[in-house]
């Protein structure tokens, strides 16, 4: 209210037992000075509501602003419908406009404790209080341990915490929130703070001995109502307390959901039109999505997101970009496409059933051919001449070994050099297919090394050689193809090669988070002018214009694209890592289950992708 409500000055009052004690010295001029300022501050009052209606409203702001008691068989409710729910332990939260008598908190404590119901109690009464509560909350979301909290405090308190817990995220499934509304009905103020995501339970109290359970995710069309699920009038009208999610949302009964849409075939064939909308004209995901929606009954509507990226992970500032930040910010409702799972990325998105099992590979353009100049001796390289000179020096002096040994073993006169040069000559002239007359010896022992010589020579050596420069001749060589990422490191350190990425992609964050290999990779990156690409196709496409580039990315993707630009243009790796795909949703997505229980979907994923 824009005007200030003047404060009254109230009398200070005796003490709650001296009025019960009926023992007690008191005079009876106290509780006539008592009554007669009792009359002065409602005078004073009606002297406000005179002057102005919204004075009214105001006084009893000022006065009445706290959860003074709580109603009767509150406890009793609060039992079975924690029962029903069924849990197992149950956190007590009262807030600063919680004034309730200790006797009704004792009551509410001995019935759940009766039935072996853990009661944690804490209050909010204190920033360091609210801390440790959120801790605990914060707590359960990283194990994924269930968190029921009945949260006793007056509407507009109950508006401020709901903000407080939907802008630090502490939502999951595990985790329910039970207010206690005091006043009859619940505001739009308080249904308009609530996230689909976020599980919501309001209990009323209409009249005496009655209890209504109001919950939030019990329509599956309308994501920010509080429907009536239950009701407590002795006991519980049914069981369980609330209904189960995979139940509501088996059909969604025509509700509209926002998807973000990205182009990247064969996941999603997207035409941008001039008014910034999609034009989706088809793909693999594409007919999922429409599979799923026939499924559950729903519609989607499909967005450009900013950026036109996935996005990777959570910066340094505490944002997340790309479609899974749209997700993270909970703008959109799910995300389908090539949306490979990291651990990045769970840490602001759910992940659903597995939609594709990939791997990762990257994709350089096919080597070219070698130059016909030097193909007469391109089979024999640098490494084999060494080989063929050594042989052809080992094999005169083993002859002359083989015919000299009797002489000097029997001591007769031979000129020796004369002899190992004869030796020689007429195993260079076998090498070379040459033919010769004069033998350096007529024994048997030097006939059969000169034979095994000239066998060698001519079926091993020589028509080995034939057989290359014909097959060669016949079918020009190439260059040897990178297909290892040794290759690569080994060929962007020496050659020139270059390697890219798509933006906000999950290979991006590979070699962001990696080690060895994959870290030495960024290391290089950081020298190039251009690192990242808003898409797979644009990669390939420079991969097909320039020579020495590379791009890294799922192996389907690239297979895909190399099947579209000519396959013979492109030289695509071998498997580097597995890498698996899902459906992106929200933290806490009431609806995850029931798109993992559509297995027929799960298994139409599996089609050969080129029928896309």
């Amino acid at each position: 209210m824009s005007r200030d409500v003047p404060q009254a000055i109230v009398p200070e009052l005796p003490k709650r037992n001296e009025f019960q004690n009926p023992t007690s010295s008191i005079r009876p001029s106290r509780y006539l000075n008592y009554n007669q300022d009792t009359n002065m501050i409602l005078t004073y009052i009606i002297l406000l509501c005179v002057r102005d209606t919204q004075c009214l409203f105001e006084v009893r702001d000022s006065v009445d602003v706290n959860l003074k008691q709580l109603p009767k068989d509150f406890s009793k409710a609060v039992v079975d419908i924690a029962i029903g729910l069924p849990t197992n332990t149950i956190t007590v939260v009262r807030g600063n406009s919680t004034d309730v008598r200790d006797a009704d908190i004792f009551e509410l404590f001995c019935s759940l404790g009766d039935n072996n119901i853990q009661v944690t109690n804490l209050d909010l009464m204190t920033p360091e209080s609210k801390d440790i509560y959120y801790k605990y909350l914060k707590e359960g979301l990283d194990n994924s341990e269930e968190r029921t909290s009945l949260i006793l405090c007056k509407p507009k308190e109950c508006e401020d915490l709901l903000l407080e817990v939907t802008s630090n995220n502490f939502i999951h499934r595990p985790i329910l929130y039970i207010f206690f509304w005091s006043e009859d009905e619940v505001p739009k103020n308080f249904t308009t703070c609530i996230k689909e995501a976020v599980r919501v339970a309001v209990i009323t109290n209409p009249r005496k001995g009655v209890f209504r359970l109001y919950y939030n995710q019990a329509n599956p069309n309308k994501p920010r109502h509080l429907k009536l699920v239950n009701w407590w009038a002795g006991q519980l009208y049914k069981s369980p307390s609330l209904p189960p999610a995979n139940k509501v949302y088996e059909d969604f009964q025509g509700r509209i959901l926002n998807v973000p849409v990205l182009h990247a075939p064969p996941w999603h064939f997207v035409r941008y039109m001039n008014d910034s909308t999609v034009n989706v004209t088809g793909g693999r995901d594409h007919k999922l999505l429409s599979l799923l929606a026939k499924k559950l009954n729903f519609k989607y509507k499909y967005y450009d997101p900013p950026e036109r990226s996935q996005g990777s992970r959570i910066s340094g500032n505490g944002t997340f970009k790309g479609t899974l930040g749209q997700i993270w910010q909970r703008k959109a409702d799910f995300f389908i496409g090539d949306v490979t799972m990291t651990w990045e990325r769970l840490q602001a998105v759910e992940f659903s059933f597995l939609t594709l099992a990939d791997s990762g590979a990257f994709l350089t353009h096919a080597p070219d051919k070698l130059s016909e100049t030097l193909a007469i001796i391109r089979p024999f390289r640098w490494e084999v001449w060494p080989l063929v000179f050594a042989t052809i020096l080992v094999t005169g002096p083993a002859l002359w070994v083989v015919i000299a040994t009797p002489y000097i073993w029997q001591r007769r006169e031979r000129d020796q050099m004369e002899l190992l040069n004869n030796c020689c000559w007429f195993t260079t002239s076998l090498f070379l297919r040459q033919t010769t007359r004069k033998e350096p010896s007529t024994s048997n022992k030097a006939r059969l090394v000169s034979i095994l010589i000239s066998l060698g020579a001519t079926y091993v050596i020589g028509d080995m050689y034939s057989a290359n420069l014909t097959s060669l001749m016949a079918r020009p060589s190439k260059e040897q193809a990178i297909g290892t990422l040794v290759a690569l490191e080994e060929a962007m350190r020496n050659d020139g090669y270059e390697l890219v990425v798509e933006s906000h992609s999950s290979s991006l964050a590979i070699l962001q988070n990696g080690t060895d290999i994959y870290g030495r990779l960024a290391r290089l990156m950081r020298r190039q002018r251009t690192q990242r690409v808003k898409s797979v196709e644009v990669g390939v496409n420079m991969v097909l214009s320039k020579r020495r580039i590379a791009i890294l990315g799922g192996r389907e993707t690239l297979f895909y694209d190399t099947e579209r630009f000519g396959s013979h243009n492109f030289h695509l790796s071998e498997k580097l890592y597995t890498r698996y795909s899902a459906i992106a949703l929200q933290i806490g997505c009431p609806y995850l289950e029931t798109f993992n229980n559509v297995n027929h979907i799960s298994n139409q994923t599996q089609e050969n992708l080129s029928d896309y």
